[in-house]
């Protein structure tokens, strides 16, 4: 059952890709998009697939489409009160492909953001490879009519932190800490 349910969701989803947009009528406000790291990510969330060997599947996801894995919900907007919503969508490429093909995979994150458009997403948080392959969302902004983030600021915090961290711990003066 949940194979055909999988299937039957892919293709909504290459369907929906051809449709006018649907952004008034969701209340899906946000997506994320991810791709697999390797093959046992996909052999994970698809199981069924198992009966292929492993090149062909690295081939048959070169086809495949961007699909919709999962809706986010329980999440509550702190300004209204009201309940968010999104999704995450899946580029189906592993990092690898996505490595060896970068045009293919920019192909497959304008797919996926668009899709997310369709869907009524405001906004799309790029995850994984795909923001570097994007060139941090850049080659998106011509490309997708809703908001794009990248979660760099978010590292540069947790870097930014970690370090403060590692300069209490080594007891070190912060006064003669030169930072380039």
């Amino acid at each position: 059952m949940k194979v055909i349910k999988s299937i039957l969701y892919s293709f909504r989803d290459l369907i929906i890709r051809f449709l006018p947009d649907l952004k008034n009528k969701r209340e899906y406000k946000f997506a994320f998009l991810v791709h697999p790291r390797n093959t046992s990510d996909v052999f994970r969330k698809y199981p069924g697939l198992k009966i292929l060997p492993k090149k062909w599947l690295e081939k048959f996801l070169t086809f495949y489409w961007p699909v919709t894995l999962s809706k986010i919900t329980g999440l509550k907007s702190i300004a209204t009160g009201k309940s968010l919503y999104g999704f995450i969508i899946t580029i189906p490429l592993t990092a690898r492909q996505m490595m060896e093909n970068r045009q293919l995979a920019l192909r497959k994150i304008i797919q996926g953001t668009k899709l997310a458009e369709k869907l009524g997403a405001r906004l799309i948080g790029l995850g994984g490879l795909t923001s570097s392959l994007s060139k941090g969302g850049l080659d998106l902004l011509e490309k997708i009519n809703i908001n794009v983030t990248t979660g760099h600021a978010y590292t540069a915090y947790n870097v930014t932190q970690t370090f403060l961290k590692l300069v209490e711990v080594l007891s070190a003066n912060k006064s003669k800490i030169i930072l380039l």
